[in-house]
């Protein structure tokens, strides 16, 4: 959260060191990240990584036996 490890980082991808400065002071940007928190609240996910297969979602690291009962689930078949 400190602008300038924030902006030390963005200067180290190739972006100038005001633009990131000032995007970060005017807090440009928040909106989409904003959206997909909304979003991810509304569907459920309070953790990551997540898979969706079908309506199903599979939250952090699990087993290949949980992906392929979802992919059982929706009609997928292994092979």
């Amino acid at each position: 959260s400190d602008p300038t490890i924030l902006a030390d980082v963005a200067v180290s991808v190739g972006i100038p060191r005001a633009r990131a400065a000032k995007a970060l002071e005017e807090r440009q940007g928040t909106e989409p990240v904003d959206a997909d928190w909304r979003e991810s609240a509304a569907r459920g996910i309070r953790g990551v990584p997540i898979v969706f297969i079908g309506e199903q979602a599979i939250t952090g690291a699990q087993p290949w036996a949980e992906f392929a009962e979802a992919l059982d689930g929706v009609g997928i078949p292994r092979r």
